[in-house]
Order: structure tokens, then sequence, then C-alpha cells
């Protein structure tokens, strides 16, 4: 069993038709905050144990949560977010950080992912999807996708880590959260030889991780998933129509 970490600090004025900053996690989707759908699948879960919802507490304070769902105040940043939400766990254990913007995610990609993770050891994992996986799923969706020699990725919003190496890894990971849906400066962060072979289509799945590791110095693993609801986040105002489309099916 797995401790679970939903960061559900963000504010956006992207997603709401009268553009007022407002908190994504909770934004109206049918009727029902985007937090909820991934609390649920969270709680459907067979991996999942203690839930820990980091973000704007006094809000938080009036949602009716189960026992095993703890509060904690979001950060200014998202890696602050990150490091509240893991002293309120005060556990050594892998824990699962969720994004609170994937309101398609479902319990079989958590747990599916979560399988993958168990089968190889590492410090740090993530989800990429390929590109023909997402466009059958949901083929009006936006995403920024990646080519790499195996293949056309996009990534996830889901991550497995082990909650000692958040520290030591700390600036160069603000770096790669900021430049997330921005391939090119990515690869360049991975230095001038990772940048032309990204350029050139060269860059593997496999070189890149291990470019990703040696400069974090932790081991990082790539899973590739098969559920693109773990990569299709909402971040403007046509998203959440989708969602809304998408759940009326």
């Amino acid at each position: 069993m797995y401790n679970a970490i939903v960061l559900a600090g963000g504010v956006s004025k992207n997603l709401s038709a009268d553009h007022v900053r407002t908190y994504e996690a909770f934004i109206d989707i049918g009727g029902k905050p985007m937090l909820y759908f991934v609390l649920k699948a969270l709680l459907q879960s067979e991996k999942i144990d203690k839930i820990i919802i980091a973000g704007p507490m006094k809000m938080l304070a009036e949602v009716d949560l189960p026992e095993n769902v703890k509060l904690v105040q979001s950060g200014e940043t998202i890696l602050d977010t990150v490091v509240n939400g893991i002293a309120a766990l005060d556990s050594l254990e892998k824990t699962l950080i969720v994004t609170v913007d994937v309101p398609f995610i479902t319990a079989a990609a958590i747990d599916d992912f979560l399988m993958q993770c168990q089968a190889e050891e590492g410090d740090f994992y993530y989800p990429i999807i390929e590109k023909s996986v997402c466009e059958v799923k949901f083929p009006q969706g936006k995403r920024t996708y990646v080519k790499l020699s195996d293949g056309t990725f996009t990534g996830g919003n889901i991550f497995l880590v082990k909650p000692e190496i958040i520290p030591h890894c700390m600036r160069i990971a603000k770096q790669i959260i900021a430049n997330r849906k921005k391939p090119w400066r990515l690869a360049s962060l991975l230095g001038w030889i990772t940048l032309l072979k990204f350029v050139f289509g060269y860059l593997s799945v496999k070189a890149a991780k291990e470019r990703v590791s040696k400069i974090l110095a932790m081991q990082g693993v790539v899973i590739i998933s098969d559920y693109p609801e773990i990569g299709m986040d909402v971040d403007k105002l046509s998203d959440v129509i989708l969602v809304e489309q998408y759940l009326v099916k």
C-alpha cells in the first residue's frame, strides 16, 4: 500500500468563464469540484492507504472527508506544497503525488502505474503515454508531445517518489517543473548533447531517463502507461468543457 498527496493549491484564471482567479481544486465540473474526481479515484484504488490533500485549508475544511484523508496547507510553489505534504505524512515509504487537475483519472490507471513501479527499483517514477494511445481515447484533447527515437510521448501528472530525495534535488526539480510543457527547454536543461539528440530525433526514453537520473543524483524510472487519463490535465476552459462532455457520455 502507498500513501498519496494531492497537490490542490494551484490557482488559475483560465478555468472559469469570468476569468476570476480560482483554486483549481474547486473549479466546477458537472456540478462537482475538480478535486472530487481525483479524490474518488484515489479512494477507489486498491493500492492507496492514507491521503493528504495539500491546498487552501480554510476552504478544504468545509469539505466532508473520509477518515483516511487529512489536510495540510499548500505552499507558495508546487515543490513547497510537496514538502508540506511529505512532512504531514511523516513516512519514508514511497509516496504517490497527484496533481488536482486530472479529473479523468481512474483507480485502474493509478493501480496500473503503481503495479509497474513495483517491478523496478528506483527513487523517482514518472509515467509517459504514447501519442496514439491518447488520441484514441481523447481525440479532441490537446497535449504537448515529445518526439523520441522510441515514439512520440506526453507526460503524466502523477509521480511516485522516495521522500528522502526531495531536499537534494529541489533546484533542478523547480526548473523541470517550470518548463514541463516546453520540450526544447527541458532538453536543454539536460545538456547540449541531449539537446542535439532531441533535435535530430535520436534521443531515446532510456537515454533521457539516464541523463535525468545523473543530474538529480538518483535512480529515475520511466513508466510507459496505457492510461491516457493520467496525462489529460485541465488548464483552460475548453478542457473543462471537454471533461463535462466526456462525463455526460
